[in-house]
């Protein structure tokens, strides 16, 4: 499933609910509610908010980097794994 919000992609397999997708663009637009001067520069860098299950190594883009529980965004990458759980 695919979800937008300004700009950023927010990306979940067949194992992330919809409710698990909806919430997260519920928590993006909550966050940047009160920063609208960076909704350019997420849409300007591609920003990705990828859901997952137990492990990274379950999302497309990190299948070789296996984390329990997930980790932050990568400092050289505009995704953001995130657990659904």
């Amino acid at each position: 499933m695919l979800i937008w919000f300004i700009g950023i992609i927010v990306v979940g397999g067949k194992d992330i609910s919809d409710r698990a997708m909806l919430a997260a663009r519920k928590m993006l637009k909550y966050q940047l509610s009160e920063r609208p001067d960076l909704h350019p520069i997420i849409r300007l860098n591609k920003m990705r908010v990828s859901l997952f299950k137990s492990s990274t190594c379950k999302l497309p883009e990190f299948h070789t980097y296996c984390e329990e529980g997930g980790f932050a965004m990568s400092e050289t990458d505009a995704a953001m794994p995130v657990n659904a759980s």
